[in-house]
């Protein structure tokens, strides 16, 4: 199946994956992931075209899991802004809007 960027095997099996589908749906230049973990689902959003990413994650162990285990390198990643605390409150304090929002 032709992807966006082509015929690449990672594009076919993201359009399995049902987190992949509001970045498909609503196509967004900025994205605030609400609760961003292991952070496939802003692996999703650069690759469906988004340029700036606010991921938010409340748990520091998982960042700390994550950072170690990052093969994506998808926290080093230049368009992502990794915002540790509670994602309501710092949404609420980030004073900018977002073309998607989304809460995994």
């Amino acid at each position: 199946e032709k992807g966006r960027e082509g015929s690449e095997p990672w594009y076919a099996a993201m359009l399995r994956d049902v987190a992949a589908f509001p970045f498909l749906l609503q196509p967004a230049r900025t994205v605030a992931i609400l609760g961003s973990g292991a952070g496939m689902d802003v692996v999703y959003a650069l690759r469906l075209g988004a340029q700036d990413v606010e991921a938010f994650e409340i748990n520091p162990l998982i960042l700390t899991w994550v950072h170690r285990l990052d093969a994506r390198n998808v926290y080093t990643d230049p368009r992502v802004h990794l915002v540790l605390g509670e994602a309501r409150r710092a949404l609420a304090q980030a004073g900018r809007s977002y073309d998607l929002i989304y809460l995994p």
